[in-house]
């Protein structure tokens, strides 16, 4: 019998006084936007990235902050 392999997770760290912070799971990323430590300008790079980029720019992280945001009057 062969057994498949562990779903791959990708890991994110966040940079603060630039110094990396992590690795965070997604729902740890979440966790960490609710509680305001993270914005959408905060530098973060996720296993798989070339660089560092402003988490708005990275699609499942931007995500959150749209999910967090209130619905337009």
């Amino acid at each position: 019998k062969t057994y498949a392999p562990e779903p791959y997770e990708k890991m994110y760290y966040y940079a603060e006084d630039r110094e990396p912070k992590g690795p965070f799971t997604i729902d740890e990323v979440e966790d960490l936007v609710k509680s305001n430590k993270l914005n959408s300008s905060t530098l973060m790079w996720g296993t798989g990235m070339e660089k560092w980029e402003q988490a708005k720019e990275i699609e499942e992280i931007e995500s959150l902050f749209n999910f967090l945001a209130p619905p337009p009057l």
